[in-house]
């Protein structure tokens, strides 16, 4: 039987009310658990790893990488019921005509942060308990970066029944 929680993550990223909406999309760290890169290779759905350049396949199979989800797709309800509470990844929705590729470059901008004392640092945004400590505390300017083209931020809640959601006006938890 469907959960709720996962009902209403389907909805939220497959809204039926709109008429050619929204992409979906999701951005999973391959590192934090050895199933998500094969899970990704055998689902036929296009996805894109967020580095760049040529790789060796270890890396290539624990960097993070954007998957352009379909309605209905079972890769979604595997993505539910495997990694929902082990902060596999994220999914974010972005506005038509972005592409799988618009939407990969757009993340990729966020992959590395300079500290105050100018070091380079590697930002896990894709985790979602980094996503949804980080995006509170954005300013207007960077929610501005952030979001476009993304219409929606979601990620798991630290209660796992929870689903919360980010656009660039508000933040929710939805139980």
């Amino acid at each position: 039987m469907e959960s709720a929680t996962f009902s209403l993550l389907n909805q939220t990223l497959f809204p039926t009310s709109e008429e050619g909406g929204d992409s979906a999309y999701a951005v999973l760290d391959c590192a934090k658990d050895p199933q998500i890169f094969p899970l990704i290779m055998q689902s036929g759905l296009f996805h894109g790893c967020l580095f760049a350049g040529e790789m060796s396949p270890s890396m290539e199979s624990a960097a993070p990488h954007v998957v352009k989800l379909a309605p209905g797709h079972p890769f979604l309800a595997t993505l539910f019921e495997k990694g929902w509470g082990q902060h596999w990844g994220i999914f974010v929705t972005a506005a038509k005509p972005a592409g799988i590729e618009d939407v990969r470059r757009h993340l990729r901008k966020f992959l590395m942060v300079t500290t105050p004392d100018k070091r380079k640092l590697f930002f896990r945004y894709f985790d979602p308990r980094v996503l949804r400590a980080y995006l509170p505390t954005c300013i207007a300017e960077e929610c501005d970066m952030l979001f476009k083209p993304i219409v929606r931020y979601i990620c798991e809640a630290p209660e796992s029944d929870q689903v919360m959601l980010f656009d660039r006006e508000r933040i929710l938890e939805v139980d």
